[in-house]
């Protein structure tokens, strides 16, 4: 669309296209995590729906042993998630762990992003601290 043109153009990477597939999805979602040089790590996500808290996490749980969370996907979703969970790991080893530890913390601005995270923290599976984007005082 025009404004991820004019975002492009101004010399800034954007991860997505117009009509991109649920594989293109998932592999922009790990792109935006591949910055910084070799080995780069974010530091912070800044999250619109919790797909990308969602992939690091599952990912790092799935390196650290719990290989059936991805054995039978329930969707079309999944299938192309898991997928790309799989293709990060064998590409790098260990990445999604190094990834979540380098991460201090998320921010997220939708419903369903924020009861992902709701629920990752009352599992005790929320590794950092998550800000509510519009439950919080600075929102304009």
């Amino acid at each position: 669309d025009h404004a991820a043109a004019a975002i492009a153009a101004s010399g800034t990477p954007v991860f997505a296209i117009k009509g991109e597939t649920l594989v293109d999805y998932w592999a922009y979602t790990d792109k935006i995590f591949q910055f910084g040089g070799e080995g780069g790590m974010c530091n912070m996500i800044l999250d619109d729906g919790g797909d990308a808290t969602l992939y690091i996490l599952l990912g790092a749980r799935v390196e650290e042993g719990e290989e059936d969370l991805i054995a039978v996907p329930q969707s079309e979703e999944e299938e192309a998630l898991f997928a790309q969970i799989r293709k990060r790991i064998a590409a790098t080893p260990g990445w999604f762990v190094k990834q979540r530890h380098a991460i201090q913390g998320v921010s997220e601005e939708t419903t369903t992003g924020v009861h992902r995270l709701y629920d990752l923290h009352k599992k005790g599976q929320l590794p950092f601290p998550a800000i509510n984007v519009n439950d919080s005082v600075t929102k304009s």
